[in-house]
């Protein structure tokens, strides 16, 4: 699907609202980075753009990818997400070859009862922070579970150009699994808002520039570099969450330390709001994603 197409469009005037509204929201200091509310008018706007040929109440990964309102969505189970409903759905060969293209294993068979015990227990965990569940409850509609390669990796992805579909494996039995799984969770939806915002506020206007990627590291595009600080900006907010709330030893140690490891890494991109590759608008994002937290200086960006 090109970024043009039709089922993406958002009329001009909406585009201007959401560009005041969007940064109206980041120039607050201190305002959670997940931006509270905007995924309501965002999704709200995107359902009301022309040309779709879905609504959100029929929406399924295979009825995006095909267009198609009627095609059969293969429901393996369903879980409540705050005041919604997300579908665990199982896709067709004709669907899934585009993921297994890129390496991603599928689930064959229904989640077992302690798979939705753990996916439950991630929500719960999701929940500690004010509002987060909220705004998952509006982007993730659709869920897609993976096979891990081994004990100890997690393995997440999201389309975008499927909007409000994630897919993630399950370490279940394995150490901090509800917090892993959260984690995916949320890492996935928070790329699934981002994408919905660059459709309404222009953030990039050199796609091809480039820069050191801590997270993959190689050099990536500024636009996977924003949307990387961007998803672990969130969940170091709500690993703070995580942390002011009761929890034992073993969890407490495992929080820390993955709020270490984003510091160091949001670290080495500190610099990429002065990027040349950013709108106006994208650079005071990042800058405001960045903020004086103490996370460092090492330069990263580099066009090449």
């Amino acid at each position: 699907m090109a970024e043009n197409d039709t089922r993406w469009s958002i009329p001009s005037m909406q585009i201007a609202r959401h560009t005041d509204l969007f940064l109206s929201k980041a120039w607050l200091k201190g305002a959670p980075a997940f931006l509270p509310s905007l995924a309501s008018d965002l999704v709200s706007d995107f359902w009301r753009g022309e040309g779709r040929p879905l609504d959100a109440f029929s929406y399924g990964t295979t009825r995006w990818l095909t267009a198609d309102p009627v095609a059969e969505r293969l429901v393996m189970h369903g879980f409540a997400i705050g005041a919604e409903y997300a579908l665990v759905e199982a896709l067709p060969t004709n669907v899934r070859s585009r993921y297994e293209a890129l390496d991603l294993s599928f689930r064959s068979d229904s989640p077992t009862v302690d798979e939705c015990s753990l996916f439950t227990e991630a929500l719960a965990w999701l929940d500690r922070q004010p509002d987060l569940l909220e705004t998952m409850a509006l982007l993730v509609r659709s869920v897609h579970f993976l096979v891990s390669p081994g004990v100890g990796y997690d393995v997440s992805h999201s389309d975008p150009e499927v909007p409000f579909s994630i897919f993630v494996s399950l370490p279940t039995s394995e150490n901090n699994a509800g917090l892993r799984l959260a984690e995916s969770v949320l890492h996935e939806a928070m790329h699934l808002q981002l994408t919905l915002i660059e459709h309404a506020v222009p953030l990039i206007q050199d796609a091809e520039a480039k820069g050191f990627s801590p997270w993959q590291q190689k050099y990536r595009p500024v636009r996977g570099l924003m949307h990387g600080l961007y998803v672990f900006r969130v969940i170091d907010e709500w690993l703070s969450a995580v942390a002011g709330s009761e929890r034992d030893f073993g969890q407490g140690r495992y929080v820390a330390k993955r709020r270490s490891e984003i510091a160091e890494e949001i670290a080495m991109v500190s610099d990429l709001g002065s990027s040349s590759a950013l709108t106006e608008q994208g650079g005071h994002f990042v800058r405001w994603l960045v903020g004086d937290q103490g996370l460092g200086n090492a330069s990263s960006i580099n066009q090449i």
